[in-house]
Parts: C-alpha cells; sequence; structure tokens
C-alpha cells in the first residue's frame, strides 16, 4: 500500500465535559474558503434579555454571567 498525500481539514471532537455535544474545528489553510455558512446569532447580548438568555445556556457548565449595570444574579 502506498502513501498518498492525505492532510485532514479539520477535527470533530467530542468532549468528555460537554457530552453528548460536538464540536468542529475546520483548518482554514485546507478546507478552502466558506465550508460552512455562519448561522446568524439573534441575540443582543448587551441587554438584560441577552444577559438572561447567555446564563440559560451557560447553566449546564455551572457558570453565569453577572450584568455590568448592578442588577445582581437571579436564581
Amino acid at each position: 500500500m502506498g502513501r498518498g498525500r492525505l492532510t485532514a481539514a479539520g477535527l470533530d471532537w467530542i468532549s468528555r465535559r460537554d457530552l453528548p455535544h460536538r464540536s468542529v474545528v475546520l483548518f482554514l489553510d485546507r478546507c478552502g474558503p466558506l465550508p460552512l455558512s455562519p448561522a446568524p446569532l439573534h441575540v443582543d447580548l448587551d441587554g438584560p434579555e441577552g444577559l438572561a438568555w447567555l446564563n440559560v445556556v451557560l447553566r449546564p457548565y455551572r457558570a453565569y454571567v453577572t450584568p455590568p449595570w448592578g442588577a445582581g444574579r437571579k436564581s
């Protein structure tokens, strides 16, 4: 069996700390321009609604972001 030029375009990785979610890392120099189209995030993280959304997303990681405007953390 001969050796071909095999290169990886990226990684598909599952962290033991974030099961069952996957992370994909693509190497720009190997996969060409725009291999995936980004999904726009329609959450304004500078307001109370965005902060509430972010804290819900962070809850499984036992993390939260306190508001810079001093309202305190909601339990």
